[in-house]
């Protein structure tokens, strides 16, 4: 007997019927991965991916997000990153570089808070089954604020950044885990290492 469907694994089994004798036969289809042909011939199955993301900058800044994407030979990815602090964007004032605001200096308290943020999507291609490398775009921000005596924050805009990211990297599929390392810069003025780490379904 063989039980076959489109997209699904084909069942071949032997079933042997005695004179006067019923058989009943229960099987269950499964989907099949779906695949495509190297050039050397082997398969590369279409996998899907969620992996949990960390990044650090010598700034320094650390982010925190996730990464969700597909790829068979080749495949596309969406990535989103935050420090979840976002004091630095309500700054009700701008200074430059030395902290002036206006060419005045305010007492600064000597604290700092930064807010992270990143927003890319790309596409993917497998070099091999087990390598993929990845390239990718979007928008990101680095915002850092100074606070003031009292209590304010003062947006420093000489080491503020936003614009176009642009992230470069590998992913490797080891079994059902998937990693990856990318580094990510923000109009060439502000970069970070991102790793990841996570499952393949």
């Amino acid at each position: 007997i063989k039980l076959e469907k489109e997209g699904y694994t084909t069942i071949t089994k032997n079933v042997v019927i005695e004179e006067n004798q019923m058989v009943s036969v229960k099987e269950t289809l499964t989907q099949a991965h779906t695949k495509i042909k190297t050039k050397s011939g082997s398969q590369v199955k279409k996998e899907s991916f969620a992996m949990l993301n960390y990044s650090y900058s010598f700034a320094p800044q650390s982010s925190v997000g996730l990464t969700y994407g597909q790829v068979a030979k080749f495949g596309w990815y969406v990535s989103a990153m935050s420090g979840f602090a976002f004091k630095a964007l309500s700054a009700e004032m701008e200074c430059d570089e030395t902290g002036l605001v206006d060419g005045n200096m305010p007492f600064y308290s000597g604290e700092m808070t930064s807010s992270r943020l990143s927003l890319t999507a790309g596409v993917m291609y497998r070099v091999a089954e087990p390598l993929a490398l990845k390239l990718g775009a979007g928008y990101g921000m680095n915002v850092l604020a100074w606070e003031t005596a009292d209590g304010q924050y003062v947006k420093n805009n000489g080491y503020t950044v936003n614009g176009v990211d642009i992230d470069a990297g590998i992913q490797l599929f080891l079994g059902k885990i998937t990693a990856s390392v990318d580094f990510v810069t923000t109009n060439a003025q502000y970069s970070e290492i991102k790793i990841g780490i996570g499952i393949k379904f």
